[in-house]
Parts: C-alpha cells; sequence; structure tokens
C-alpha cells in the first residue's frame, strides 16, 4: 500500500515489512533514506521513519506486520544531546553501550555510528552481544569498518570476527574480553575515530555487575552510554 507522511510525523514499522521510498525524504535513525531506496524491517524489530519534511513510500507488509503514525520524536532529545557530546571529541573515541534487553542499545549504536558518519568520521561497530549477535553468527564477536549509513546492524558484514561457541556470556567471560579487547585494539589499529561497542542485556544480579565492570575496564572507553 502507498503512504504518505507530512512534515513532523514519525511513522512507526514493525517488521516483517519493506519500505520503498516513492518520493520525498524520510530518516531512520539517523540514515537519509531517498526516492528509489529500500529498507528492510526483520520479524520482531521496529524502525522508525522520520519525515525529512515529507514522503510518500510503499509498504509491503509481512504477517504480523503493522505500522503507526505519531507526532512523537523517533529519536529521544537525550540521544541528540549525548551524540553531540560524543561527536565534540576528536579522534580515536570508543564509546560503550549498556543496558537490558530491549532497552534500545542496538538502535542507539545504529543512530551514534550514522550521524559520526554524516560528520565524516571513520566509524567501527564491536557488537559484544553474543546471544542475539547481529553482524556475525550466534556465539560470535564481531569487527566491522562502516562505510555508509544503515538501519540494522544484521546488513553489515564483519571484516574480524572471534568465535566464542556459546550464547551466554557467563561461562566465558575471560574469553569475551580477550575478543573484546583484541577487536578494539585492531579497530583503533587502522585509524577508526569513533568506536561504537554494542554489548548484551545481561544486568541483573551480582555476576552481571562484575562482568560489565570487567568489560569497561578491560574497553577503557571515552564514554559509556
Amino acid at each position: 500500500m502507498r503512504y504518505k507522511l507530512s512534515k513532523g510525523k514519525t511513522l512507526l514499522v514493525d517488521g516483517p515489512a519493506r519500505v520503498q521510498m516513492l518520493s520525498g525524504m524520510a530518516e531512520v535513525l539517523g540514515a537519509e533514506i531517498k526516492p528509489e531506496m529500500t529498507v528492510i524491517i526483520r520479524k520482531g524489530k521496529r524502525l522508525p521513519f522520520e519525515a525529512r519534511p515529507e514522503f510518500e513510500a510503499e509498504i509491503f507488509m509481512g504477517e504480523q506486520a503493522s505500522f503507526v503514525e505519531t507526532d512523537v520524536a523517533a529519536i529521544p532529545h537525550s540521544w541528540r544531546e549525548t551524540v553531540k557530546n560524543i561527536l565534540s571529541e576528536k579522534g580515536g573515541i570508543t564509546t560503550l553501550v549498556l543496558g537490558g534487553v530491549d532497552s534500545g542499545k542496538t538502535s542507539f549504536c545504529i543512530y551514534l555510528a550514522n550521524s559520526a558518519l554524516k560528520a565524516n568520521r571513520e566509524v567501527a561497530i564491536i557488537d559484544c552481544d553474543l546471544g542475539q549477535s547481529d553482524m556475525g553468527p550466534p556465539g560470535t564477536i564481531s569487527l566491522c569498518f562502516v562505510q555508509k549509513p544503515f538501519t540494522d546492524l544484521f546488513t553489515l558484514f564483519p571484516d574480524d570476527s572471534v568465535f566464542v561457541g556459546i550464547t551466554s556470556p557467563s561461562g566465558v567471560i575471560n574469553d569475551v574480553l580477550d575478543a573484546a579487547g583484541r577487536l578494539r585494539e585492531k579497530a583503533l589499529r587502522k585509524d577508526a575515530d569513533l568506536l561504537v561497542i554494542n554489548t548484551d542485556g545481561w544486568i541483573d544480579g551480582d555476576d552481571a555487575v562484575r562482568y560489565k565492570v570487567r568489560l569497561v575496564e578491560t574497553i577503557d572507553p571515552d564514554y559509556i552510554v
């Protein structure tokens, strides 16, 4: 079906769905979507299409897919201010993103990376989520040097991956820390001036807290979000 969205509106699309831009322009987590471009929304995922200033698109809906129009901004003010602060720094900046399951970590990573690309920064991403790895197979930690704006980590092809072998970090903490540290060093050696590290949602309990503290110590990030 065809759908028009006016200035100041946001279209929230839940997959599985495909959105093909016909006219105007939308912004999806910092990526500009122009006419003839197509965005795939996977099952269980939601993407926000912000009108810039307006657009018309063809929406193809899979089973259980849906969409809703809203006046609420897709990117919270706190995210915009955080990204602005991070990008005010120059050279070799590492940002570690922490949070629970489905708290918006991946969406924030995408928005930060796309914003950095707009500012002509050299961007790299490490996906440290063993259980819900998007850039590589489950049980891996992956690194990608990002070349162009994107809307889903799943569309990125890793430049390097470390196979850990299981989908929970609880029993392989040392392996995860070693892999994350090595991939971080590789990213910075190759002159990434912004490294974004996405993490798993294991945050509850003393073991989870100790693990995240050790991850912070290993990565030694400039920013923790």
